[in-house]
């Protein structure tokens, strides 16, 4: 826009030479460049920091959100024997949409930029995390005499560390 701008004040310029006006093309040329420069680094600002900035805030409470949802699934897997059909019905929604949490996880971890990698956790923490939600969603089938809710609780803790979330102003 700026350099539209400066063609047409040279246009005018050279149509009425006469009219008293004075133009500096050096000016205009360092304005031009300055307006380019700084749309480029606006530009690479926004899509190498913010957007990514958004999307990983977006994650993190999609994770806030599946754990304290589900948490009563996951800390209270029952065996077979002790678990009603409903029960069973809530398990098989939690196990889907605990797992597919940790594939936009993993999405995440190959799709984000490199400059905004310095402000989040490492691509291995995050990697690390979608492994352990997929391992809850996999403890999530009720086995005969088996209680895992302790170790689906002990891995949902070790997420909410890697995203650094305070439950209950416990960091």
């Amino acid at each position: 826009m700026n350099i539209l701008v400066g063609a047409i004040v040279i246009l005018a310029n050279n149509a009425a030479p006469n009219t008293g006006f004075e133009f500096d093309l050096s000016s205009l040329l360092v304005g031009a460049l300055g307006g380019i420069i700084a749309s480029l680094l606006a530009y690479l600002g926004h899509s190498l920091y913010v957007v990514p900035k958004q999307r990983y805030n977006e994650l993190r409470g999609k994770i806030v959100e599946c754990l304290v949802f589900y948490a009563n699934v996951y800390a209270t897997v029952l065996p077979l024997n002790e678990t009603s059909e409903s029960r069973r019905h809530d398990i098989e929604i939690a196990k889907k949409e605990i797992r597919h949490l940790a594939a936009e996880i993993y999405a995440y971890s190959y799709s984000s930029k490199w400059l905004y990698k310095l402000f989040v956790p490492r691509t291995k923490g995050i990697r690390e995390a979608a492994a352990m939600l997929i391992g809850i969603s996999n403890e999530l089938t009720p086995c005969e005499g088996i209680n895992v809710g302790k170790e689906n609780r002990e891995l949902a803790d070790k997420i909410r560390k890697i995203f650094r979330i305070k439950v209950n102003g416990n960091g």
